[in-house]
Protein backbone atom coordinates (compact mmCIF):
# COMPACT_ATOMS: atom_id res chain seq x y z
CA UNK A 1 0.00 0.00 0.00
CA UNK A 2 1.15 3.18 -0.82
CA UNK A 3 1.81 6.12 1.57
CA UNK A 4 -1.35 7.98 -0.59
CA UNK A 5 -3.49 5.43 -0.46
CA UNK A 6 -2.84 5.17 3.69
CA UNK A 7 -3.25 8.45 4.28
CA UNK A 8 -6.36 8.47 2.45
CA UNK A 9 -8.09 5.76 3.95
CA UNK A 10 -6.72 7.08 7.12
CA UNK A 11 -8.54 10.44 6.55
CA UNK A 12 -11.49 9.17 5.87
CA UNK A 13 -12.03 7.07 8.67
CA UNK A 14 -11.70 9.43 11.34
CA UNK A 15 -14.08 11.88 8.84
CA UNK A 16 -16.57 9.13 9.48
CA UNK A 17 -15.92 8.73 12.50
CA UNK A 18 -16.47 12.66 13.68
CA UNK A 19 -19.85 11.80 11.35
CA UNK A 20 -20.53 9.03 13.93
CA UNK A 21 -20.24 11.61 16.72
CA UNK A 22 -22.23 14.36 15.11
CA UNK A 23 -24.91 11.81 14.40
CA UNK A 24 -25.02 10.57 18.46
CA UNK A 25 -25.07 13.86 19.25
CA UNK A 26 -28.17 14.92 17.14
CA UNK A 27 -29.87 11.40 18.01
CA UNK A 28 -29.14 12.38 21.34
CA UNK A 29 -30.63 16.12 21.22
CA UNK A 30 -33.99 14.95 19.36
CA UNK A 31 -35.05 12.05 22.06
CA UNK A 32 -33.98 15.39 25.35
CA UNK A 33 -35.72 17.76 23.34
CA UNK A 34 -39.49 15.29 22.19
CA UNK A 35 -39.21 14.00 26.56
CA UNK A 36 -38.73 17.69 27.49
CA UNK A 37 -41.68 18.32 25.43
CA UNK A 38 -43.25 15.42 26.56
CA UNK A 39 -42.34 16.64 30.48
CA UNK A 40 -44.08 19.80 29.54
CA UNK A 41 -47.38 18.52 28.14
CA UNK A 42 -47.52 16.30 31.40
CA UNK A 43 -47.11 19.51 33.67
CA UNK A 44 -49.57 21.61 31.86
CA UNK A 45 -52.55 19.08 31.77
CA UNK A 46 -53.88 20.23 34.96
CA UNK A 47 -53.77 24.18 33.62
CA UNK A 48 -51.53 24.67 36.77
CA UNK A 49 -48.24 24.35 38.87
CA UNK A 50 -48.28 23.53 42.00
CA UNK A 51 -45.52 21.49 44.22
CA UNK A 52 -46.23 17.77 42.43
CA UNK A 53 -44.75 19.39 39.35
CA UNK A 54 -41.48 20.24 41.11
CA UNK A 55 -40.19 16.23 40.28
CA UNK A 56 -40.92 16.63 36.59
CA UNK A 57 -39.20 20.16 36.45
CA UNK A 58 -36.40 18.50 38.47
CA UNK A 59 -36.35 15.85 35.59
CA UNK A 60 -36.25 18.78 33.10
CA UNK A 61 -33.03 20.06 34.96
CA UNK A 62 -31.09 16.81 35.00
CA UNK A 63 -31.94 15.57 31.61
CA UNK A 64 -30.34 19.76 30.25
CA UNK A 65 -27.56 19.49 32.44
CA UNK A 66 -26.86 15.73 31.39
CA UNK A 67 -27.56 16.91 27.45
CA UNK A 68 -25.13 20.04 28.16
CA UNK A 69 -21.83 17.66 29.18
CA UNK A 70 -22.80 15.04 26.58
CA UNK A 71 -22.92 17.64 23.66
CA UNK A 72 -19.26 18.70 24.94
CA UNK A 73 -18.34 15.96 25.26
CA UNK A 74 -19.44 14.69 21.38
CA UNK A 75 -17.97 18.09 20.29
CA UNK A 76 -14.52 17.38 22.18
CA UNK A 77 -14.90 13.79 20.20
CA UNK A 78 -15.83 15.43 17.04
CA UNK A 79 -12.79 17.69 16.95
CA UNK A 80 -10.66 15.04 17.89
CA UNK A 81 -11.73 13.00 14.88
CA UNK A 82 -11.66 16.25 12.37
CA UNK A 83 -7.99 17.38 13.71
CA UNK A 84 -6.52 13.89 13.06
CA UNK A 85 -8.59 13.30 9.81
CA UNK A 86 -6.34 16.95 8.57
CA UNK A 87 -3.53 15.76 9.78
CA UNK A 88 -3.82 12.74 7.54
CA UNK A 89 -5.21 15.47 4.86
CA UNK A 90 -1.80 17.37 5.30
CA UNK A 91 0.13 14.18 4.58
CA UNK A 92 -1.66 13.45 1.20
CA UNK A 93 -1.15 16.24 0.33
CA UNK A 94 2.34 15.79 0.52
CA UNK A 95 2.36 12.37 -0.37
CA UNK A 96 1.04 13.60 -3.95
CA UNK A 97 3.42 15.83 -5.26
CA UNK A 98 1.61 18.69 -7.61
CA UNK A 99 -1.93 17.81 -5.84
CA UNK A 100 -3.63 21.10 -5.02
CA UNK A 101 -5.78 19.31 -1.89
CA UNK A 102 -4.66 22.22 0.39
CA UNK A 103 -5.75 24.98 -1.99
CA UNK A 104 -8.89 23.62 -3.08
CA UNK A 105 -9.64 23.42 0.47
CA UNK A 106 -8.63 27.33 1.37
CA UNK A 107 -10.47 28.52 -1.89
CA UNK A 108 -13.84 27.09 -0.33
CA UNK A 109 -13.35 28.51 2.51
CA UNK A 110 -12.78 31.61 1.14
CA UNK A 111 -16.11 31.27 -0.21
CA UNK A 112 -18.06 30.06 2.05
CA UNK A 113 -16.92 32.95 4.47
CA UNK A 114 -17.59 35.62 2.24
CA UNK A 115 -21.13 34.26 1.63
CA UNK A 116 -21.87 33.70 5.54
CA UNK A 117 -19.59 36.07 7.14
CA UNK A 118 -21.73 36.42 10.39
CA UNK A 119 -22.56 32.75 10.97
CA UNK A 120 -19.08 31.52 9.73
CA UNK A 121 -18.00 32.47 13.18
CA UNK A 122 -20.31 30.83 15.25
CA UNK A 123 -19.77 27.35 16.28
CA UNK A 124 -22.32 24.75 15.69
CA UNK A 125 -20.88 22.88 19.19
CA UNK A 126 -22.63 25.93 21.04
CA UNK A 127 -25.50 26.08 19.59
CA UNK A 128 -26.02 22.33 20.37
CA UNK A 129 -25.01 22.97 24.38
CA UNK A 130 -27.12 25.68 24.29
CA UNK A 131 -30.36 23.38 23.20
CA UNK A 132 -29.91 21.50 26.01
CA UNK A 133 -29.23 24.85 28.57
CA UNK A 134 -32.48 25.47 27.78
CA UNK A 135 -33.93 22.54 28.75
CA UNK A 136 -32.75 23.12 31.88
CA UNK A 137 -33.70 26.59 32.21
CA UNK A 138 -36.87 25.91 31.79
CA UNK A 139 -37.14 22.96 34.42
CA UNK A 140 -35.51 25.70 36.70
CA UNK A 141 -38.37 28.42 35.91
CA UNK A 142 -40.75 25.56 36.30
CA UNK A 143 -39.42 25.10 40.09
CA UNK A 144 -39.82 28.60 40.60
CA UNK A 145 -42.73 28.97 39.20
CA UNK A 146 -44.32 25.65 41.23
CA UNK A 147 -43.15 27.16 44.73
CA UNK A 148 -45.25 30.65 43.47
CA UNK A 149 -47.66 28.35 42.59
CA UNK A 150 -49.30 29.14 39.32
CA UNK A 151 -52.80 28.97 38.53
Amino acid sequence: MEKADLYLKLFQEYASEARHHEQQRATVTGFFSALAAGVLTLVGMDKSLSVTDIPAALFLVAIGVFGCVFSAKQYERFFVCMERARQYRLALQEAVPGSNILELKRDADIKARERFPRLHVMRLGVFWVALHALIAAFGVLLVVLCFVGIR
